[in-house]
């Protein structure tokens, strides 16, 4: 009896032993499979990120600037310069289709294409629109005895210190980059304008707030037109004076607008200058990968140094290609006569301050490292700008 009932206990127990390697042996397999199912998903998820990371981010940029014609023309401006070397740092990642002559936009609605997503990327000068950018501005606000060739650099070190409040003025977009175009605009005129006095009563155009106000304070009548419109303002004598660059005097096939053409002289003093903005979308920016935002940041660094060059060099350039195309005469302000333009001009200066003081900006401060920086890089002084033309 004893031993038939061991029997069946060693019966049962070679059941259960079997049963269970039977399970393990089964199971086996479904581990197998969902590892490989595994295994898949991983693979497919790093091909998809690998996609992802090379595909082509296509951009739109709006811009009043026309197309360039040649090669030449693209390599000596703003807009398509920065386009050639966003997608030289991004390794083609990043291609930037672009609306030239306001084809997009109109010329006061550039920015607001961008801040609303009608376009990525919006490039204007921000005269066009008073009163919105009421720091970057301080380029409008004339600084006579500060002729530099690093205006670009002055304004993207402004900016790096004050972001917090210039980004205000920059609402629902990304400050990309900026130019300040040439180095400074002084007075085109068909009689010479050696002082103060020559300006009164005379209608000079005059963009921007704070030019518009000194022209008022010494007795001129400003007229605000755009630069599209200057050459028949001066043809036509709507105006009697305009504030020019040389950049606008040669003939068109040399690279200018023919401005020289219709006025002799040219008073060379630095009354203001022209800021542009490049700036993108914010919630475009905010989907760009990190790598291609870093890319773009780190070029953005030494940028304003290139365009700051090309800008000098065809300042250079062009001035030249002027006085032998039209015999420009350029009129140059003695000592006391250029103590007495800083004396005018310092109540608008600080008038500048004040305004920003009063909108809770730090306007005093702002326009202290602002003359600063312009001190820190200006070119030479005023009695050896002559000087440095004629050997340049």
């Amino acid at each position: 009896m004893k031993t038939f009932k061991f029997g069946i206990w060693l019966l049962v127990s070679l059941v259960v032993i079997l049963s269970a390697a039977l399970a393990g042996a089964c199971s086996q397999p479904a581990a197998t499979t969902q590892s490989a199912t595994s295994a898949i998903t991983t693979s497919q998820a790093a091909t998809t990120a690998a996609a992802t990371s090379t595909e082509v981010i296509e951009l739109t940029l709006t811009t009043l600037n026309p197309e360039p014609s040649n090669e030449v023309e693209r390599g000596n401006q703003f807009t398509p310069v920065w386009i050639d070397e966003v997608e030289r740092v991004t390794n083609g990642r990043v291609k930037i289709t672009t609306y030239w002559s306001n084809t997009l936009a109109g010329p006061m609605e550039h920015y607001d294409a961008a801040a609303n997503g009608r376009a990525d990327i919006a490039n204007m000068y921000t005269m066009m629109t008073p009163g919105q950018f009421p720091m970057t501005d301080v380029f409008t606000v004339p600084s006579p005895d500060f002729v530099s060739a690093h205006k670009s650099r002055i304004w993207w070190e402004l900016y790096q210190k004050y972001s917090e409040d210039m980004n205000k003025e920059y609402a629902n977009t990304k400050l990309l980059t900026v130019e300040v175009n040439g180095s400074y605009a002084g007075l085109l005129s068909s009689k010479p304008i050696d002082s103060l006095d020559d300006l009164k009563g005379l209608k000079v155009q005059a963009p921007g707030t704070w030019i518009t106000k000194f022209m008022q304070s010494i007795g001129a009548s400003p007229v605000a037109l755009p630069q599209t419109d200057v050459y028949m303002a001066l043809q036509t004598g709507v105006v009697d004076a305009s504030l020019a660059n040389w950049i606008f005097m040669p003939p068109p096939n040399e690279g200018g607008q023919g401005w020289g053409e219709l006025a002799k002289y040219y008073t060379e003093i630095d009354l203001f200058d022209t800021p542009f903005y490049m700036v993108m979308n914010l919630d475009k920016w905010n989907t760009l990968p990190a790598e291609v935002q870093q890319q773009i940041e780190d070029l953005n660094q030494t940028y304003v140094d290139k365009i700051d060059e090309i800008d000098w060099r065809r300042q250079i350039e062009l001035r030249a290609y002027s006085l032998k195309a039209y015999s420009n005469e350029p009129v140059w302000l003695t000592a006391e006569e250029l103590t007495k333009w800083k004396t005018a001009f310092s109540p608008i200066q600080n008038e500048f301050a004040a305004d920003l003081d009063s909108k809770g900006l730090p306007g005093t401060a702002f326009l202290q490292d602002y003359l600063s920086l312009c001190e820190k890089y200006k070119l030479t002084d005023y009695s050896e700008l002559a000087n440095y033309y004629s050997t340049n």
